[in-house]
C-alpha cells in the first residue's frame, strides 16, 4: 500500500485518526494568484484552488478544518467530501501528475456547494465500466475508477450527455454525479443471469447479484424497519438482504 504521505500531514491525522483515508499529498511551489478577500464571496464553480505555500496556509483560518458547505472554508479553499462524509475545508496540493508520486495522478476534485475545485494526488483505479467504486481519496485500486471512467453514486460509467438518448450503452442511463453526467447500470426489463436477480438501489440504479438473506424488495418488511441492501466485501456480484430497524 502507497500511502505518500507528508511530514506536515502527521499532527492533522492524528486528530482524525479513523475518520478519513489516507491521501498522498504534494507540496508545491504556486506562481502569483488572485481570489476573493472576504469570506462568504460566491465562488466562480469553474475555478481551481491554487497550490498555497506553507504561510499561506497558515494564515487561513479554517485550513484543514471540518466544514459542511463551501462557505464554511475561507476562499480560496474547497471544502471537500472524504470517507465517512466527513468533508475538510483544503487547497490544491498538486499542479500535474509529475508532482505525484508512482501509482497517483493530480485530479481536479468537485467540493460541497459552489466551492472551487480542489487538485489532489489520488490513486490511479483499475475499476472498469459498471463496477462498484468509491471516490478517488481512497487507497484500494481496485474501488478506484480505471482512466476514462467517472464514479458516479457507486459505480463506475463513461462520460454522457443527460437527456440524450443513445448516450449511454444499453443496460445503463445518463445521470448527473459529483464529477459530471455519468452512465449508471440497470437491469430494469432485462434478464438476469440464472441464480442471480435484478437489485434496486437509489437514484434508479438496479444491478443484478445473488442475493444473500431474503429478498425484502419483493416482500414488505415489517412495520419500523426498512429493507437493508449492502454489497458483501470480497464477493463480487453478491448483495446481502434484511429488514433492519431503522
Amino acid at each position: 500500500m502507497r500511502l505518500g504521505l507528508q511530514v506536515r500531514w502527521q499532527p492533522f491525522l492524528a486528530t482524525l485518526a479513523g475518520l478519513l483515508l489516507p491521501l498522498p499529498l504534494v507540496l508545491a511551489v504556486g506562481a502569483g494568484r488572485v481570489w476573493p478577500e472576504e469570506r462568504g464571496v460566491a465562488w466562480d464553480m469553474t475555478a481551481v484552488s491554487p497550490v498555497l505555500t506553507l504561510d499561506e496556509r497558515r494564515a487561513l483560518l479554517t485550513h484543514e478544518r471540518p466544514c459542511q458547505e463551501a462557505e464554511d472554508c475561507e476562499p480560496p479553499l474547497g471544502c471537500l467530501t472524504f470517507s465517512r462524509g466527513q468533508a475538510i475545508c483544503m487547497a490544491s496540493e498538486c499542479q500535474t501528475d509529475l508532482q505525484c508520486a508512482e501509482g497517483f495522478t493530480c485530479k481536479a476534485l468537485r467540493g460541497r456547494g459552489r466551492g472551487p475545485l480542489v487538485r489532489l494526488c489520488v490513486v490511479q483505479g483499475l475499476a472498469g465500466e459498471g463496477a462498484p467504486c468509491f471516490p478517488s481519496f481512497t487507497f484500494t485500486r481496485e474501488m478506484v475508477c480505471r482512466e476514462g471512467f467517472l464514479c458516479n453514486n457507486g459505480y463506475c460509467g463513461r462520460s454522457c450527455q443527460a437527456g440524450t438518448l443513445g448516450s449511454c450503452p444499453e443496460g445503463s442511463f445518463c445521470a448527473d454525479g459529483s464529477e459530471g453526467a455519468s452512465c449508471l447500470p440497470t437491469c430494469e426489463g432485462l434478464a438476469c443471469e440464472p441464480g442471480q436477480e435484478c437489485v434496486r438501489f437509489e437514484r434508479g440504479i438496479s444491478v443484478c447479484a445473488r442475493i444473500r438473506g431474503e429478498n425484502c424488495q419483493h416482500q414488505p418488511c415489517p412495520e419500523g424497519t426498512h429493507c437493508g441492501v449492502t454489497y458483501i466485501p470480497g464477493r463480487p456480484g453478491e448483495i446481502e438482504m434484511a429488514c433492519r430497524a431503522r
